[in-house]
């Protein structure tokens, strides 16, 4: 038996975990900095295209990267499976629309 796809496979989903860690990371420090910044009353964004210490606007942009981190928790937290048939999928899908490169 020929074990070099599921080798492909185990990597591919070691990669697609390792691309989902480095995503939180950052999505965790621009949370964290966000959070900081939303707590500091003379801190100031820009919101709008206009500089703003307005604590409601800090809070929505402390929200965005609370839901990416959300998200990319549940895409680490998928199963093997899943992951292999997204890989396959999108393989296929590429096989189609390419094919005229042969």
């Amino acid at each position: 038996m020929d074990t070099r796809p599921l080798k492909k496979m185990r990597r591919r989903r070691r990669v697609f975990r390792l691309g989902v860690m480095v995503g939180m990371l950052g999505a965790g420090m621009m949370l964290v900095y966000f959070v900081f910044l939303a707590l500091d009353s003379s801190a100031s964004i820009v919101y709008n295209g206009a500089p703003t210490t307005a604590f409601g606007d800090k809070l929505s942009a402390a929200l965005i990267p609370g839901v990416i981190l959300v998200a990319f928790l549940g895409l680490l937290l998928l199963p093997d499976r899943a992951i292999d048939r997204t890989f396959v999928r999108r393989r296929r899908t590429l096989s189609v629309l390419f094919s005229w490169l042969r």
